[in-house]
């Protein structure tokens, strides 16, 4: 069974900017993943493990 993530862990997660702007831009709608790549000016494959850690700890779905 998986363990459910610790305050320090959504700590962790929103202590890179670029997380905190990957959320702040998905509160305005869901887009996909080369759509928050291309308005943040990240890559993709970059784009998609921000998004697994914010996943993993229960800030995006």
């Amino acid at each position: 069974m998986a363990r459910l993530p610790t305050t320090a862990d959504v700590y962790n997660a929103i202590a890179e900017p670029q997380r905190r702007d990957i959320i702040d831009l998905l509160k305005k709608g869901e887009l996909s993943v080369n759509e928050i790549a291309e308005t943040l000016g990240m890559k993709q494959p970059q784009t998609s493990k921000h998004l697994r850690v914010l996943k993993e700890v229960g800030l995006v779905s």
